[in-house]
């Protein structure tokens, strides 16, 4: 009797349905999707961002949105160079987050802090589907 019961809360336990968020809530908020990229003790990947800063842009897509946060932005006028590293991570309609790919951009400046030149070099992580990093232009 007791592992028939037991077998029974095993299948509802597995049968139930995983909870949507509001896409279009989190697309509309650095904050509310900051809640699902910030770095969490353990969890040491890429989705992550330092803090809701360095959010720059929210892509509201079907059925995902594309978080693009700004993980190194470094200028250094002495030697007319200037670095962004931004990393392109999804939120799905049920809140599961993968890395989709990075971009970094070196770039050579002038003395009045003008970009020169970008040799941007770029990457796909290959866990999200349909995701072209050649669709998104930040520098």
């Amino acid at each position: 009797m007791k592992k028939l019961i037991f077998l029974s809360l095993l299948i509802l336990a597995g049968c139930k349905e995983s909870s949507r968020i509001d896409l279009s809530k989190v697309a509309s908020s650095k904050t509310e999707a900051f809640k699902y990229v910030k770095y969490r003790p353990g969890k040491m990947d890429y989705t992550y961002c330092d803090s809701s800063s360095d959010i720059t842009d929210l892509i509201k897509e079907e059925k995902r949105v594309i978080v693009v946060c700004l993980a190194i932005d470094h200028v250094s006028p002495r030697s007319g160079e200037k670095n962004r590293f931004f990393k392109y991570s999804s939120i799905n309609e049920y809140g599961k987050i993968n890395f989709c790919g990075w971009r970094d951009n070196y770039m050579r400046i002038d003395k009045k802090g003008k970009i020169i030149s970008n040799t941007p070099k770029s990457g796909v992580s290959g866990k999200c589907e349909s995701f072209s990093i050649y669709k998104y232009h930040h520098t």
